[in-house]
C-alpha cells in the first residue's frame, strides 16, 4: 500500500505506523522508500495506545488513515484467542478514540479526516451457495473473524455516535510480494526453493493442506487490492458518505489442492486435521 501511495500521489505525504510483529517484514520491504522526504515510519503498537497519532492528526494538513493494522492467521487465533481480540480490537479503538477526541477539540477540521478500516469476509462464515453483500448475516466462526467483527461494530457504533467519516473493506484472501511465509500461496512457493537437484523436497519443508484439501478460496492479487482500498477512499470522499462497507474479492474459486497443484507437486504436501469451520 505505501508504495502503491507514494508511485500514485507525488505531491503527497505518507506516514506509516506499525509495531513490527513477527509477520513485518516492513523495515526490509521498505528500504527502498525509507530516505524519501514524502515517507515517515513510526514504530509503535496501536492497541496499547495512541502514540504519535494525535500529533500526526493535528499536524497533516489533509488527513486519510487507512487502517491494516491486525493480527489476520486464522490458526494462530485458534491457539491465541484473547490476544487477537486484545490486539485488533484494541488497535482499532485507539484510532477511532484518537480521532474523535481530535475531533472534538477542532470540529471544523472533521471533513479533511477519513478512516478506511480493512476488514475481511471471514467475518460472513460459511457461505454454502452463491456470493453475499455487506448486509449478510455475520456467522462467524473463528475467534480472528469474531475479533474482526467487534472491529466493525466498532467503527459503525463510533460512525453514529460522534459523525466520523469511516469506511470498511470486507476482502477475500490476499496474496502477493513480500507477503509472510505464513500463507498458503507464499508457503507453496517457498517450497520450491528447497526442492533439490534429485527433484526431492525434503520432508520438512513439505507444505501442509487442511483436511482432504478440497476447501475452496478465491484470492485476490495485492495489487488489485490496494487500486481497490484507493477507490473506496476516493468514492467515500466523493460521495461524503458516513460508514459504507464494501466488500472486495473475485468470482472464481479454486480448492487448496488445485492451487496447490498448480505451483508444484502432489508429493510436496502433506494432509493435517482440518480446522473447524474452514470457511471459504
Amino acid at each position: 500500500m505505501v508504495h502503491y501511495l507514494l508511485d500514485r500521489y507525488p505531491d503527497c505525504k505518507v506516514t506509516c505506523i506499525d509495531r513490527l510483529n513477527y509477520a513485518s517484514y516492513l523495515l526490509e520491504n521498505l528500504r527502498d522508500v525509507m530516505a524519501l522526504p514524502r515517507f515517515t515510519f513510526h514504530q509503535e503498537d496501536l492497541a496499547a495506545g495512541p502514540g504519535s497519532l494525535p500529533v500526526l492528526l493535528a499536524e497533516l494538513i489533509q488527513t486519510r488513515i487507512l487502517h491494516f493494522a491486525a493480527a489476520s492467521c486464522v490458526d494462530r487465533s485458534f491457539v491465541q484467542p484473547a490476544f487477537f481480540m486484545q490486539n485488533n480490537v484494541g488497535a482499532v479503538e485507539t484510532v477511532l478514540d484518537a480521532y474523535r477526541l481530535y475531533v472534538d477539540v477542532h470540529p471544523l477540521d472533521a471533513s479533511r479526516i477519513l478512516i478506511v478500516h480493512i476488514s475481511t469476509d471471514e467475518v460472513y462464515g460459511v457461505q454454502f451457495s452463491g456470493s453475499v453483500d455487506d448486509s449478510a448475516a455475520l456467522q462467524r466462526t473463528n475467534p480472528y473473524a469474531a475479533s474482526k467483527t467487534a472491529y466493525d461494530v466498532l467503527v459503525a457504533a463510533y460512525t453514529k455516535s460522534y459523525g466520523l467519516r469511516t469506511a470498511v473493506v470486507r476482502a477475500k484472501n490476499i496474496y502477493g510480494p513480500l507477503q509472510y511465509l505464513e500463507k498458503l500461496i507464499p508457503v507453496t512457493l517457498d517450497a520450491l526453493r528447497h526442492v533439490g537437484s534429485d527433484g526431492v523436497l525434503p520432508e520438512a519443508h513439505r507444505v501442509r493442506i487442511h483436511g482432504d484439501g478440497t476447501n475452496r478460496r478465491s484470492y485476490l492479487h495485492m495489487s488489485d487490492f490496494v487500486r481497490a482500498v484507493d477507490l473506496v477512499r476516493t468514492h467515500t470522499l466523493c460521495l461524503d458518505s458516513f460508514g459504507d462497507i464494501f466488500n472486495v474479492g473475485v468470482t472464481q474459486e479454486i480448492a487448496n489442492w488445485a492451487l496447490r497443484a498448480e505451483i508444484d507437486e502432489a508429493h510436496f504436501v502433506y494432509s493435517v486435521r482440518d480446522r473447524p469451520y474452514n470457511d471459504a
